[in-house]
């Protein structure tokens, strides 16, 4: 089912993909997933070599959607493995198809949001980016390569600190970390993408692409992970993740 949750333009050889769900924080359903898998499809057989990737509205990105999270816990097993799966499958996408992906990241990166980011070749972070990854604290754990990713980028200890508490991470401490590459102030975004894309766009297409595989190859490896999937179809069984994510529904509701 197409919702035009993904807006993806391009101009020159530049795409932007924007995630438009902007009432949620641009959180993600399996629906609005496969819009994204389709974009990338095109993107993938483009003579595109940049993308840029961005939210619409007041963050880039807040994870899974709770009620769509709330569904999969009563899903059967199987289904809800292939579902995750699936996601799992359109995030490394990211990583295999030939162009270089740029993530813009304002206001929240929760949860997937941020595992989404991570899948991407360079993240900018703008001043008011704040990471999260609150998996834990509603009783389950990060499925789309939370727990291999953030670990390669910023180191197991902090990795685990951000996995275990939920603590929010600022942006000046992102870029610190390495979890972001860039901090660039709002009003110097677009100068700055200008002046980055125009030069990626000036770099054959070939170079960039066996580049980026080559780079991908071994660092990449295992994260198709199974067992990650594994572990959060078997949390969103448990009475305590249902019972959270409840309580979080309940919360928002009262906030609305």
């Amino acid at each position: 089912m197409m919702t035009d949750k993904i807006i993806f333009r391009t101009e020159g050889g530049i795409g932007t993909i924007l995630l438009n769900n902007p009432e949620k924080l641009n959180s993600f359903d399996i629906d609005m997933i496969k819009e994204l898998d389709s974009v990338l499809e095109k993107i993938k057989n483009s003579e595109l070599k940049v993308v840029i990737l961005r939210g619409k509205g007041k963050s880039f990105c807040s994870g899974g959607d709770i009620y769509w999270e709330r569904k999969i816990g009563n899903l059967s097993r199987k289904e809800a493995k292939n579902e995750m799966e699936f996601v799992q499958s359109v995030f490394s996408k990211i990583e295999s198809i030939p162009q270089v992906v740029i993530a813009v990241i304002h206001g929240y990166a929760v949860g997937g949001g941020n595992e989404l980011a991570m899948a991407c070749d360079i993240r900018i972070g703008m001043e008011s980016a704040k990471f999260v990854h609150p998996e834990t604290s509603l009783g389950t754990v990060a499925p789309l390569g939370g727990t291999k990713r953030l670990p390669r980028l910023i180191g197991l200890g902090r990795a685990k600190y951000m996995l275990f508490t939920g603590d929010v991470v600022d942006s000046k401490t992102a870029l610190e970390w390495g979890l972001i590459d860039f901090l660039v102030p709002e009003k110097q975004i677009e100068s700055f993408l200008d002046s980055l894309t125009a030069k990626l766009a000036s770099i054959p297409n070939k170079a960039l692409e066996l580049t980026k595989k080559s780079v991908n190859r071994d660092y990449l490896a295992d994260l198709n992970d199974e067992s990650e999937v594994d572990a959060y179809v078997e949390c969103s069984r448990s009475a305590e993740n249902k019972e959270r994510l409840d309580k979080f529904l309940e919360t928002r509701k009262k906030s609305n």
